[in-house]
Parts: C-alpha cells; structure tokens; sequence
C-alpha cells in the first residue's frame, strides 16, 4: 500500500497543500468509503511510511471492521478507492497550477482561447504573455522552453492579420527558436559526453554545426547558452584548459543561471575532474573540492531538494582527502536530509567512514562497516575498498590476512565487470597494485613504476604512500 501512486504522490505535498486537498476532496466525497479511506490515511501523512498500519490488510480491516480476506473483491474494492484518490489528487494539482498565474497556466488559457476560436482575446493575452516574458531573463532551460510556447501563440496571433506585416517580430521569433534549440541541443550533447565519459562508451557526439554558430554569435548575452558551450567543449573534446574558465563562469554567473542548472554543470566537472583523477592528475582534488565548497556556500545542492549518495559521499572524500574534516562532518550533518530515505542511512555510515579512515581509525572502519550489507553496487564497492585499506593498515599490528580479502574483493568485482566497467577497471588494479605490496616480492621501483604507468587507478596517492615506506619495511 505505501507504493501506491496516491501516497507516492501524496508524499510530495507540505502541509498547507494537503490541507488544501483535503478540503477539495470533502467537497466532492462526503461520508463515503472513499473519505472514509482518505481520513484514515491522512495521519500519516507526510511520510506515509507506517509498515504496520499501511498494510493493505491491516489497513482494510481498520477502515470497514472487516478481514480484507472476507471476500474476493475486498482487496479490488481499497486498489480502485486508491485509484480514485489519486485520479481526485492529479485533478487538484492540475487546478491549482491552472489558478497560480505560473506561464504554465497561462499557456493553457492561450490554448483554450485558440480552440474556441477566441481570435481578440487570444492576441490581446499572446501579445501580453510575450511582452512579460522578453522582460524576464533567461536562466534555465523551463524559461526557453517557456519562451517557445509564448513565441508560439504570438506568432499565430500576428499571422491572423496578414495586413498587419511585423517583420521584426517575426524575425525575434525565429532568433528565440534558434536560442531555445542551440541550448537545449548543447545540453544534450554535454549530457552524452558526460555518459561517455562515465561508462567508457564511444558514440558520435559533435552538435551540428548551426548550433556551434548560434552559441558564437549569442553567448555572451546568454549565460546558459555560453555556460553549456564551453562545458560541452571541456567534456567532449578534452579542452582541459577551458576548466579554470568554466569555473570562473560559474562564480560569475551563479545569481544569472537557475541553481537546478548548475547543479548539473557541477555534476559535470566533478565526473571530468575523477576521470583526470583516474589518469593520475591529483591537481584535480583541489579544483573538486573549491566546486564543492562553492555549491555549499550558494546553497546549489539545497534548492535542486535531492542529492545523489555518490556526490554525497564524493564530496565528503574530497574534503577529507583536503584534510578538511571538520568541513566534511558539518556537511554530513547539513545535506544528509537531501538524501533518498531508502539509500540515506548506508551513504551516511559510508560517509562517516570515510572520515574514520582519514582519520587514521582503521578499527572503526572495519567494525563499522563489517556489521553493514549494501545493497547499493557503488556503496558495495567503496565499503570493500575502505576495508581493503583498513586491513592492510593494520595487518603487522594486528595480522589481518589482507591478500585474502584481496582476492575475494578481485572475485566480486569480476561477476560485476559488465557494468561500471572504468570503475570495475581501475580498482582491479588498484587491487593488482596492492598485493604486490603485501606479498613484499617485488621491488620497490618496479612497484612506484607500476602505480605511475597503470590508468585507470583508483588510489594512486595512497598506493604510492604506503610504496615509500615498503623499502622501510624489507631492511
């Protein structure tokens, strides 16, 4: 019952709008089984998360003071008065953001002028509509695809009077479509590169030319548009040297362009930067750690109300790789809320562990980590590596048999090599890299000259830590 669409839904609304659907639903179900149903789920409301009492049976028989198994058609009777609630929850959303005033609802009212044939009252409201809309800026793809619907009901209103030629409005219509599709397409196209470089994919990627002519001639008075074309640039084609300018963009711009939007440029650089990272650059650990500290500070990871566990748990090992600890535990403490609740308290224990092993406190790792299953592969494979460091830490102290979980670790991820396959990739050799160390049969220059010569690979820095003191330990 908790997976049903209404209360999925359901969850999405705060107080003031629940209370709303609840005085719009009692206007249209009074007394019967389906407020019946609605007035019983409401006290769980906003989480809805009640194993117990959100059992469809348990559920059933407090509602109608009947076993839910009394009758075949009991368990249809609750999934169609659900079914009902949602379609009454769909309905309430759709009229309140037809009575916002929000573009949205504008269009809509344009759209029902149109079909009625309304021809006055539509290019009175088309003409105003874009007269607003060249008034706002442009800070997000919604605002230009915005901008296409009202170019749309403003072109149609001007060409229902031929005699009437508006060249220069006809021409600015066609420039916001040129703008709408050099964005939208860029973006697109920085989204592929950012798949390519994450799965080791190969596919064509190069926009077209008309768009790389539009950006040239439009950028500079459209920040998205010069934001995603010099991103786009970095990722696709590896121009590693527009990085600083991507990133002054982004401190410049970051009041011009919607917070959602750099998020996900965000997300972009810090993919690239772990990619160079892999490679061997670890100037790239400071240049993630300022983004990070930048999206913190401007709120950017707030106002998109979500947070991915890997850029959870990426961000807290930048820091601690920065030695920034105290950093690292205000941000846990501060974002943890944006996490999904299902995946929220294995990215925190993996977070916190993170700072243990920086930390030096290899025993709290293991132990912490040892009690915890993951069902998450990503959280899988950071908990085993964690451990993997844990044990050799501590294998002369306290004799952990570390070749073993080595080759245990090297066996899960080889069930896994389809997927992840860079990541699977550079911690085999990581892996490869250590038990050389622990087996102590190789020479110390031959082991530095593999970690520098090996890519991909996961632990560089580290690996080559615990090379320099494995001379120390063979005298």
């Amino acid at each position: 019952m908790k997976k049903s669409k209404f209360l999925v839904l359901a969850r999405t609304l705060d107080e003031r709008e629940f209370t709303a659907f609840s005085k719009y639903l009692k206007r249209i179900h009074r007394q019967d089984e389906v407020s019946q149903v609605f007035d019983y789920l409401r006290k769980f409301h906003p989480s809805f998360q009640d194993e117990k009492k959100l059992d469809i049976g348990y559920a059933f028989q407090k509602i109608f003071k009947t076993p839910i198994e009394a009758s075949n058609s009991n368990r249809i009777k609750i999934l169609n008065i659900l079914s009902d609630l949602n379609l009454r929850l769909k309905e309430f959303l759709v009229l309140e953001k037809a009575k916002s005033g929000s573009i949205e609802s504008q269009a809509f009212w344009l759209s029902i002028l149109k079909e009625r044939g309304l021809k006055a009252a539509l290019s009175r409201k088309a003409a105003l509509l874009q007269r607003d809309l060249e008034a706002m800026p442009k800070t997000s793809i919604a605002d230009y695809m915005n901008g296409m619907v009202s170019n749309y009901f403003y072109y149609y209103h001007l060409i229902l009077d031929k005699q009437k030629t508006d060249i220069t409005s006809l021409k600015n219509c066609g420039a916001d479509m040129d703008i709408f599709y050099a964005v939208s397409r860029l973006k697109l196209a920085c989204e592929m590169a950012n798949r390519q470089n994450i799965m080791s994919l190969k596919f064509d990627l190069d926009a077209i030319p008309t768009v790389i002519e539009i950006s040239k001639t439009q950028s500079t008075s459209h920040p998205l548009l010069e934001l995603y074309q010099k991103v786009y640039e970095l990722i696709a084609h590896n121009k590693y040297h527009f990085y600083p300018e991507v990133e002054g963009m982004l401190f410049k711009y970051v009041t011009e362009v919607d917070a959602e939007e750099i998020h996900i440029i965000l997300s972009y650089l810090h993919n690239y930067a772990a990619a160079k990272i892999r490679q061997g650059d670890q100037t790239y650990w400071n240049i993630i750690h300022r983004l990070n500290v930048f999206g913190v500070s401007n709120g950017i990871f707030e106002n998109d109300s979500h947070i991915s566990s890997s850029q959870f748990n990426n961000i807290v090992s930048t820091a601690c790789f920065m030695k920034e600890f105290v950093w690292a535990s205000s941000f846990i403490k501060s974002h943890k809320h944006l996490l999904n609740q299902d995946i929220q308290k294995d990215a925190i224990l993996l977070a916190e562990s993170i700072i243990y092993f920086e930390r030096k406190k290899y025993w709290d790792v293991i132990q912490t980590l040892n009690k915890s299953e993951f069902t998450d592969w990503h959280h899988a494979i950071r908990s085993k590596t964690l451990i993997m460091k844990s044990y050799y830490e501590l294998q002369d102290k306290e004799g952990f048999d570390t070749e073993a979980f080595c080759l245990a670790f090297e066996g899960y991820l080889r069930r896994n090599r389809k997927s992840q396959r860079n990541t699977v990739e550079a911690t085999l050799n990581s892996i490869a890299i250590l038990k050389m160390l622990v087996r102590r049969k190789t020479a110390k220059s031959k082991i530095v000259d593999k970690i520098m010569t090996t890519n991909p690979l996961y632990l560089k820095n580290w690996l080559l830590e615990k090379a320099n003191s494995y001379n120390e330990l063979n005298n």
